[in-house]
């Protein structure tokens, strides 16, 4: 069985606790421009660095990583 670690990247939101997060997570990607593969779940795998790129550009580095 092969089995990986994805990460996926939020925007920190102060009034959005952890736990929603956990709970309600990952969340899709439905209406922002630049969702370059068009609607879905977006996950890094394996290159955390890149989940950190997507917040620092996209996020403005307000952002969460969730693993």
């Amino acid at each position: 069985m092969f089995e990986t670690i994805v990460h996926h990247t939020l925007e920190f939101r102060r009034n959005q606790p952890a736990s929603e997060v956990e709970k309600d997570g990952p969340f899709p990607v439905e209406k922002w421009k630049t969702a370059f593969l068009g609607k879905g779940i977006y996950f890094w795998d394996d290159q955390i660095e890149l989940a950190h790129w997507w917040g620092r550009v996209h996020w403005k580095k307000k952002y969460i990583i969730c693993q």
